[in-house]
C-alpha cells in the first residue's frame, strides 16, 4: 500500500483496544497542549476578571468555613473530643479535599460543554477539553491549598511533613472525579438533568463519607456504609496522612487508587468510541 494513504473502516474506533486508545488520546493531548493552555488561561482569568474580589473568591470560601467551625467549636456546639489536632483545622482541610473531588467531577462533566461554542468551527480532539477542565480545577485547588497552609501556620498549627505531599495524595480523587465527570458529560447529551442530579448526589454523599468526622469507633449501619464507601479510603486515608501523618487503610487506599485510574481509562475509552455519535447529537 502506498505511503501517505489513510484507510477508514466502519466502527474503526471500536476495534481499538484500551491501551491503544489511551495512547492515542494522550498523544492528542500532548499535540494540542498549546490549545489547552490558551483555553485554560482564558477561562481561568475570565472567571475573576469582572469580579470585585477577583481571586479573593478562591480564599474567601475556606476562610469563612474556618471561621464558622471555630465559632461553633468555641460555642460548644461541637464536641469531637481530643483528636490530637485542632478540630476547625481538621474540618477545613477535610472539606477542602472533598471540595476538590466535587469540583473535579463537575469540571470533567463540562468536557463537551467547554468547547461547545466552536465544535462545528474547529477540528480538534474533543477529549482534550478534559485536560483543560482538570487543569483549571487543580489550579484553583492549589491556590486554596497555599492560602490554607499560610492560615494554619499563622494559627501555629503543627503540620506533619506529609501535609506538603497533599498535591500528590489528592491525585487518586482527581482520577475518580475525572472518570465520573467524563461519564456524566457523555450521558448528559442524552439526559440534560444528569449533571444537576450528580451535584445533589455529591452533596448528600459527603455525609456518607467521613469528611467532618473520622471513621473510628462507628457501629451498625454507619460502619457498614463507611466500610463499603470507596471515598472512605480515597478521601479519608489521604486526609489522615495529611493531618496525622499515618493511616490504617494504606493498602485499601493504594488498591482503590489503581482502581480509580483504571476506571478513568475505561471512561476515556468510552468517550473515544462514542465521541462522534455524541457530537452528532450536540449539533
Amino acid at each position: 500500500m502506498p505511503s501517505g494513504i489513510t484507510v477508514y473502516e466502519a466502527h474503526q474506533r471500536r476495534k481499538t483496544g484500551l491501551l491503544a486508545s489511551t495512547c492515542i488520546m494522550v498523544a492528542d493531548v500532548v499535540r494540542c497542549r498549546e490549545l489547552i493552555w490558551q483555553l485554560f488561561r482564558r477561562d481561568f482569568l475570565m472567571q475573576y476578571k469582572k469580579s470585585f474580589l477577583g481571586f479573593g473568591w478562591i480564599v474567601l470560601a475556606p476562610l469563612v468555613g474556618f471561621a464558622s467551625w471555630v465559632f461553633m467549636n468555641a460555642a460548644g456546639v461541637l464536641n469531637p473530643g481530643d483528636m490530637g489536632f485542632p478540630y476547625p483545622a481538621f474540618v477545613l482541610i477535610s472539606t477542602t479535599l472533598w471540595g476538590f473531588f466535587t469540583n473535579s467531577v463537575v469540571a470533567a462533566s463540562r468536557t463537551l460543554k467547554a468547547g461547545e461554542g466552536f465544535i462545528t468551527q474547529v477540528s480538534y480532539p474533543h477529549y482534550t477539553m478534559l485536560a483543560k477542565e482538570l487543569l483549571q480545577s487543580f489550579a484553583n485547588f492549589m491556590i486554596s491549598f497555599v492560602f490554607i497552609t499560610v492560615l494554619l501556620l499563622c494559627f501555629r498549627v503543627d503540620l506533619h511533613v506529609l501535609y506538603f505531599l497533599t498535591p500528590l495524595l489528592v491525585l487518586p480523587m482527581l482520577a475518580l472525579g475525572a472518570a465520573l465527570g467524563l461519564t456524566v458529560s457523555i450521558v448528559n447529551v442524552v439526559s440534560m438533568d444528569i449533571d444537576k442530579v450528580i451535584v445533589y448526589l455529591l452533596g448528600f454523599f459527603m455525609f456518607l463519607t467521613p469528611v467532618v468526622y473520622t471513621a473510628d469507633n462507628k457501629t451498625g449501619l454507619v460502619k457498614v456504609i463507611l466500610t463499603y464507601n470507596p471515598m472512605t479510603y480515597l478521601h479519608g486515608c489521604a486526609r489522615d496522612l495529611i493531618v496525622f501523618g499515618q493511616s490504617q487503610d494504606l493498602v485499601a487506599f493504594m488498591c482503590l487508587s489503581l482502581a480509580a485510574v483504571f476506571f478513568l481509562l475505561l471512561s476515556m475509552r468510552w468517550f473515544y468510541v462514542s465521541e462522534e455519535k455524541v457530537i452528532e447529537k450536540m449539533i
